[in-house]
This record gives C-alpha cells, sequence and structure tokens, in this order.
C-alpha cells in the first residue's frame, strides 16, 4: 500500500492536480471496462524556424517528399483506410520520409481548420495563412535512434514556410510526458487545454479557450475551437514536466 501512494504522489508531482485525476480517471474506465474515454489535450503552438534544426550532414541520407492519396508509401503506415480517407478527405497533406525507397517517418498536415479524428472536434489555427495544423508525426521503430525525428521536422518546416505558415499548432495529450517534453524542446508555446470525456453519443468538452464547454449527445454536433497564434509570441513556453511518474507510460493520443 505505501508503494501505491508513493506512485499516485509521483504521479501529482510530474502531471499536475487536475491531469492526474483525469488520468486515473481514464485508468479506473479502461480497468473497469467502461465504454467511457477521457481525453486530456494540452494545445501548442509551434514556430516554424527559419533554418533547419540539424547542423551539417546528420540525415542528408534521408530524403523528404509528399505522400498522396495512391501512394504505395501510405500501406507502410499503422494507418487503417478509414483513417487515410476521413485525413485525405479534409485536405490534409502527409510528408513522408525516405532512405532510399523505404518510409522511414511521417506527418500529416492542414493548412487551414483540422477536424480531429479522436474525439468530435473542429480545431482552427488563425491567422488564416499564417498558422498550420500539424499531427501524427510517426517515425517508424527501426529508425527511432537515427536523426529522423528531427529531419521529419526540417521536410516539414520547409514545406510550411514555402506556404508563409509562421506557426503550426497541435494538440498533444496531457498524459504523454514525453511528447510534452519533445514540444518544449522544439520551443512550443502553451495555448491552453481542452478536456473530453466521451460515452457513447455524448460528449463533453471544458476547455481553457473558447468554446469553454460544450455538451452534446448527438454525433453530428461538434465544438469549434480556434487558435490564436498571435498571442503565442508573449505566450508561456510549454513547461517541461520536471520528473516522470512511473504509472504513466502510455500515450492515449494518435501520434501525437
Amino acid at each position: 500500500m505505501p508503494d501505491a501512494f508513493s506512485r499516485i504522489a509521483a504521479l501529482f508531482r510530474a502531471l499536475g492536480p487536475k491531469t492526474a485525476v483525469l488520468y486515473l480517471l481514464f485508468r479506473t474506465m479502461e480497468w473497469l471496462r467502461l465504454p467511457v474515454r477521457v481525453y486530456c489535450y494540452r494545445l501548442i503552438a509551434q514556430p516554424v524556424p527559419s533554418a533547419p534544426r540539424l547542423k551539417g550532414e546528420r540525415g542528408n541520407s534521408l530524403v523528404g517528399r509528399e505522400i498522396g492519396p495512391e501512394d504505395s508509401a501510405l500501406a507502410e503506415m499503422p494507418l487503417e483506410q478509414e483513417t487515410l480517407d476521413h485525413r485525405f478527405g479534409q485536405g490534409a497533406r502527409c510528408l513522408g520520409l525516405f532512405r532510399e525507397q523505404a518510409l522511414v517517418a511521417y506527418i500529416w498536415l492542414t493548412l487551414g481548420a483540422y477536424e480531429e479524428d479522436e474525439v468530435r472536434c473542429r480545431f482552427v489555427p488563425l491567422p488564416e495563412g499564417r498558422a498550420s495544423w500539424d499531427f501524427d508525426l510517426y517515425v517508424l521503430p527501426a529508425y527511432r535512434l537515427s536523426p529522423a525525428f528531427l529531419k521529419m521536422w526540417d521536410v516539414a518546416d520547409a514545406f510550411l514556410r514555402e506556404h508563409g505558415v509562421a506557426w503550426s499548432c497541435s494538440r498533444i495529450s496531457a498524459f504523454n510526458l514525453s511528447s510534452v517534453r519533445s514540444h518544449a524542446r522544439l520551443g512550443g508555446v502553451d495555448l491552453g487545454g481542452a478536456d473530453f470525456l466521451v460515452a457513447g453519443p455524448v460528449q463533453i468538452l471544458l476547455s481553457s479557450r473558447a468554446p469553454w464547454v460544450h455538451i452534446t449527445a448527438t454525433r453530428r454536433s461538434r465544438p469549434v475551437v480556434p487558435l490564436d497564434t498571435s498571442m503565442a509570441e508573449s505566450g508561456p513556453r510549454t513547461a517541461a514536466p520536471q520528473a516522470a511518474a512511473p504509472a504513466v507510460g502510455a500515450d492515449t493520443s494518435k501520434g501525437r
């Protein structure tokens, strides 16, 4: 029992009280096998740098290009066809990183609003034309000790600069400490949070941004959450957790 208490205390230190309570609720619903899902998101704006993140010749053997709806590289992604159709159907763009012909990593981007596929929500990065949305950056397991992660960001940054984008927004699971730390290292700015409780068609959103609260019992209804990156210039940088909690290990989000 003392060990359990120490683990819970470490969880609260790592995540903070609110996120720790939501994480325990999430785990309890899983343990009871109840059809209730809990999502705790941090909303991040990341600056698009003017220069590559990788220095020198690191990553020179890796080449980036766009992946279209008919590209054979899609078969190498751990994604179902329904997910791919949803993403391409809303105008999302996929960029891939390759070593010769082998897929190494990929990232998805929208140059406008993003229809979330994990909960019912429409995220709108602003100002239009200067802000984008990025999601599901994935490095294949065989390449996770290589420079692939930063090289994938260099490819994405170059694409976004070509389209006049200065900030790229995303949501990350607040339960995923490694992702929180990663965004802190990349200069991410915290734009607030959005917490969802989903039980069948019922969805409750509590957010630190407009619309603040949204409750729906129909699958057609979804909140619209605008993210104004003009606030990011003076906003707080994403804080890296001081210590990891033993109970936190799994990422409950897809990719990011």
